[in-house]
């Protein structure tokens, strides 16, 4: 009964590991519009920003990602009193 549990315990082990999260960074296309529009925005902030008189700007971009947002809502019901009310939203 011992072993049973434990490879069960070890296959789930294995199988969480393999499996992806919500929420993981995942490798994005360095090429796609968006990713261009944000990185210029990005370098133009920072220039703004520095105070230099000098400008700074992109030599190599060695890797993009993205990351979805984890969104939470939390819902207090109480059906006794035909009750229901959102108590912490994170979007």
């Amino acid at each position: 009964m011992i072993v049973k549990v434990v490879v069960l315990l070890l296959a789930l082990c294995l199988a969480l590991a393999k499996a992806k999260l919500v929420g993981d960074p995942t490798n994005f296309n360095m090429k796609d519009p968006q990713v261009q529009e944000a990185l210029n925005f990005a370098v133009a902030q920072y220039n703004k920003d520095s105070g230099s008189l000098y400008t700074s700007q992109v030599l190599n971009v060695i890797k993009v990602q993205t990351q979805p947002r984890v969104c939470t809502l939390a819902v207090w019901s109480q059906p006794w009193l035909d009750s229901m009310k959102l108590v912490e939203n994170t979007c």
